[in-house]
């Protein structure tokens, strides 16, 4: 199954795939889940909640329910400021449909 390993603070580590450990030999190990290919360091975890969510993107956090996308504030500082794409195609609609309803009114008034 995939998997996505931790830090103790929630950032994204390594991607990997991961199994049920079912061996039987009685060393305490059965029914956890284990990483392949790579060795658990202390304070890391496994989160195998919506792995798709948090390989989509660039620096994900899991804050213990959800994955969020995170960014360093010199990162943020960077970016250009969110563009104004003026009124939602709702509001010009309605403004429409006053102009035409106040025309009519002129009209047959």
């Amino acid at each position: 199954m995939d998997a996505i390993v931790i830090d103790a603070d929630g950032y994204k580590v390594e991607y990997v795939l991961a199994h049920v450990v079912n061996d039987g030999s009685g060393d305490g190990d059965d029914g956890q889940l284990v990483p392949e290919s790579y060795t658990m360091q202390d304070g890391e975890s496994l989160v195998t909640k919506d792995v798709g969510i948090a390989l989509s993107m660039n620096q994900p956090w899991w804050n213990g329910e959800e994955w969020e996308e995170m960014k360093a504030p010199e990162i943020m500082a960077s970016l250009p400021p969110p563009i104004d794409y003026g009124p939602t195609l709702e509001e010009r609609l309605n403004a429409v449909e006053a102009a035409i309803l106040e025309m009519a009114g002129d009209f047959y008034g």
